[in-house]
């Protein structure tokens, strides 16, 4: 008889998050998702990968072959101007995973799903005023999540992410601005935390719901937990120095 591997499928969101993902965890049980028809390149060569359209509403059953679990990392593409199209496909995506049999949800959110801007423009995620497309986006996918009774899901908000890939902007930005600039000129505060220890969440996470253990519905990882408040922007700059 065959042997039944449970996978967890992995659909789009930061490459770079994925790719250190995959460097600490190996992808023996995941299956890879993306809107590219073949395998992007920095996908280990051995690892399975699938297309898949999220502005599309129909698909099909065999992509959800052995599949439990699912982690979903999908961004707004402000610049394309498919939000709803997303959003659209997303709730279709999510109805037939239902009927195949999925059971457990990692979504990767962010913190603009929840009163981000609050502070700059005094409004409240309660009055549903908030207008940048990013914002609204996530929020209104992790609404969508919600609906889904039959999966056990979570969501991780997170903020700005330093990974140990080649490509990451956020990890070059620092590079760059470390050769150019004195950092107490820098005093901005922000928040960031490494791919590695959202990598570790997502494993964390996922594998509670699996063993059904008590989970939130909504997780904030934004700073490593060392750091009790945001740090100053030339502050990173200095440890990176």
């Amino acid at each position: 008889m065959p042997t039944y591997n449970p996978k967890t499928l992995w659909i789009g969101g930061s490459s770079n998050l994925t790719r250190t993902y995959i460097h600490l965890f190996g992808h023996d049980d995941l299956v890879l998702a993306g809107r590219e028809e073949q395998a992007p390149s920095w996908a280990p060569k051995d690892a399975k990968y699938v297309p898949l359209d999220l502005t599309r509403t129909e698909f099909d059953s065999s992509l959800f072959q052995n599949i439990t679990s699912l982690i979903i990392g999908i961004r707004s593409l402000i610049w394309e101007d498919q939000h709803e199209l997303l959003l659209v496909g997303l709730k279709a995506f999510l109805d037939k995973a239902a009927k195949e049999g999925v059971q457990y949800l990692v979504h990767i959110s962010s913190v603009a799903s929840f009163d981000q801007l609050g502070s700059q423009k005094e409004k409240s995620e309660s009055t549903s005023l908030i207008e940048e497309p990013c914002s609204i986006f996530e929020r209104q996918s992790e609404d969508i999540i919600n609906k889904y009774r039959c999966f056990e899901s979570v969501h991780l908000r997170i903020g700005g992410i330093f990974c140990d890939s080649p490509t990451c902007p956020n990890s070059n930005a620092f590079a760059f601005q470390s050769r150019i600039g004195p950092s107490h000129s820098m005093p901005v505060l922000v928040d960031m935390n490494s791919g590695h220890n959202i990598s570790l969440a997502i494993k964390l996470l996922l594998e509670n719901l699996q063993q059904e253990n008590q989970v939130a519905d909504e997780y904030y990882y934004t700073r490593p937990i060392k750091n009790k408040a945001p740090m100053a922007f030339g502050e990173y700059l200095e440890q990176y120095r």
